[in-house]
């Protein structure tokens, strides 16, 4: 009589006969992975919508900060009020200004807030009480010419940045 094949085994997996040690890991394997792959996607899923906010915001940044310097070579004062920057004569104008030094608008003169030329802060809700107040959107120093985003946006950016530091 000749003895019984040994079962082939594969050694870095424990089973029994039946099999189930080895499905009960795999099963809790898969469990564990789909947990980690949908918590991925929704960390994932919310930096897509920040991500277009944030790049609005920096452009907006730029692009006031930008107005504000070439304001500020032309008549070598910062804007009194950053409505300053869309102002279409010299009249309209807060800053005490040399005669002859205004060159602007410095921003469009439709648009942004209250159609005031001024970008919106993309984080700011329209459905806010004081949406159309630029303050509201911007922190401006006139004695500085710094600009930074205001209230609502708190936190850091998807770069590590806090918004209060841009």
């Amino acid at each position: 009589m000749t003895e019984p094949e040994e079962e082939e085994r594969i050694p870095f997996l424990p089973t029994d006969r039946s099999g189930r040690r080895v499905a009960i890991y795999l099963g809790i394997i898969a469990v564990v992975l789909i947990a980690l792959c949908i918590g991925a996607e929704r960390n994932n899923h919310v930096d897509h919508l920040r991500l277009p906010k944030e790049t609005m915001l920096m452009s907006f940044l730029q692009q006031i900060r930008h107005a504000i310097e070439q304001f500020h070579t032309d008549t070598g004062v910062y804007p009194a009020t950053l409505t300053d920057l869309s102002a279409v004569d010299k009249s309209k104008v807060k800053a005490k200004i040399k005669p002859g030094s205004y060159k602007g608008p410095y921003l469009a003169v439709s648009g942004g807030i209250g159609s005031t030329g001024i970008p919106v802060n993309p984080f700011k809700h329209p459905s806010d009480a004081d949406y159309l107040n630029p303050t509201a959107h911007w922190k401006y120093d006139a004695k500085e010419g710094i600009i930074h985003p205001a209230v609502p946006v708190e936190g850091v950016t998807l770069d590590g940045l806090p918004y209060s530091e841009m």
